[in-house]
């Protein structure tokens, strides 16, 4: 996910903009934001021991495109045409942050999160390679499910997520319509002299709340497992239709004000409470013995320098358990240990053993894990078994036999097969 938290702080960033220029907060509290989220950004790269990946992201591009839309404001706003100005502070921050994003990209010669832009082509595209497969083919990175929907809509969030978006708007609306009658009535010119304390429209935290959910809803139906962010937000934004001071004007009466919200929430809770105690049934406790045997096996049988490599959780696994030297790891960042596990992976490929070897005297990798399930995973969808991965990469092999069978029936003249459970084989590089 830490690739992912970039766009979660983008978006926020994106949302406080578009209430600045619609006039709902002013010029020194915009920029006030703006500082807490470039110091933020700062503090982050000290504490990440200078991780350049966050230098190159959408949100420093983001955080630097704001800025200069702000040193505009006061060109900007000679225009006059409140669309005119809206359109172009859109194109800066949009052209802004896709052009700093490459510029700095290629000044610094870091290409970490590159798969980022990968995954997003080929969400929207054809393009698919190695890593983006990796990815995409995982369920929690597709797109989001139906399930999710039915789900939050007979638990009630989204028809009354639906509601309060309604209520909002109409708010809003009727208020900038009695401004601007007021004004015209009265015949008053709202252009304050002061732009850093000019005046500021109410309730700017409800526009805010519609344009965070709006960016977290399109960033889960991308990917799925970002509904994380985009369910809590719903709840926040359904918990405005308890706000005495947006509903009043049309419910005058408290009583049925709050007989309103304890129908709502019976209601969800009618099948909602369904879902807590499906949740209260699950018991039990964690247990993989294989792994545990396998840990057993590396401390007892291997010397403490001996270098592992193979699928990235068990990679992980084995580092935190044994302290063995392993050649991969799930952080999928780093564009150096994403070059290592596309050479460890090719286990999974259709190439030969010798291709394989050679990996591994490259990689000074000692001993591989094999895991029962990696190479030709039950019930994954058409594409998105290993061997099939390899073939978008590899077309010219395409049709062979997987190498991870071969390895399993006979690894030799390469590799020694060293251990062996229900789960897992260790081969060792001869």
């Amino acid at each position: 996910m830490l690739q992912f938290a970039q766009f979660a702080l983008m978006t926020q960033l994106v949302a406080v903009l578009g209430c600045y220029v619609l006039g709902y907060i002013n010029y020194k509290r915009m920029k006030l934001v703006l500082i807490g989220h470039a110091m933020g950004i700062a503090t982050s790269f000290v504490l990440l021991f200078g991780n350049e990946m966050l230098l190159t992201s959408f949100y420093a591009s983001c955080i630097l495109s704001v800025a200069v839309i702000l040193l505009l404001d006061g060109v900007l706003q000679k225009l006059k045409i409140r669309p005119l100005i809206l359109v172009v502070q859109g194109v800066v921050l949009l052209i802004g942050m896709v052009g700093l994003k490459v510029l700095l990209g290629k000044l610094l010669q870091v290409e970490d999160d590159a798969h980022i832009g990968d995954i997003l082509r080929s969400k929207f595209g054809n393009f698919k390679n190695f890593h983006t497969l990796l990815y995409t083919c995982a369920p929690e990175f597709d797109f989001l499910e139906y399930e999710t929907y039915t789900k939050l809509t007979k638990t009630c969030l989204i028809p009354a997520m639906l509601l309060s978006v309604a209520i909002i708007v109409f708010t809003l609306l009727r208020r900038e319509v009695n401004n601007k009658f007021y004004s015209k009535k009265e015949g008053i010119v709202t252009y304050p002299e002061d732009k850093d304390m000019g005046d500021e429209k109410e309730h700017a935290e409800l526009l805010y709340n519609i344009f965070q959910m709006c960016a977290f809803i399109a960033m889960a139906v991308v990917i799925m497992r970002l509904k994380l962010f985009a369910t809590p937000q719903l709840c926040l934004v359904v918990s405005i239709l308890a706000s005495r001071k947006v509903i009043e004007p049309m419910i005058k009466d408290i009583a049925f004000h709050r007989a309103l919200l304890v129908l709502l929430f019976s209601m969800m809770c009618f099948y909602g409470y369904g879902n807590l105690q499906q949740q209260w049934s699950i018991k039990g406790e964690y247990s993989n013995y294989p792994m545990e045997d396998l840990i057993d096996w590396i401390h007892e049988s291997t010397p403490e320098n001996a270098v592992f490599g193979g699928p990235m959780p068990t990679m992980a696994n084995i580092k935190l358990s044994t302290l063995r030297p392993i050649i991969n790891h799930p952080h999928y960042e780093d564009s150096g240990i994403r070059e290592r596990t596309k050479k460890i992976y090719t286990m999974t490929s259709r190439k030969t053993k010798k291709e394989l070897y050679d990996v591994c005297k490259e990689l000074r990798v000692e001993y591989i894990v094999y895991e029962g399930g990696w190479c030709l995973r039950s019930g994954a969808k058409k594409g998105c078994t290993m061997p099939e991965i390899w073939d978008v990469e590899d077309p010219e092999n395409a049709g062979k036999r997987p190498l991870c069978t071969v390895m399993v029936e006979d690894p030799s003249p390469y590799f020694k097969q060293v251990y062996k459970n229900v789960k897992f084989d260790v081969f060792k590089v001869l």
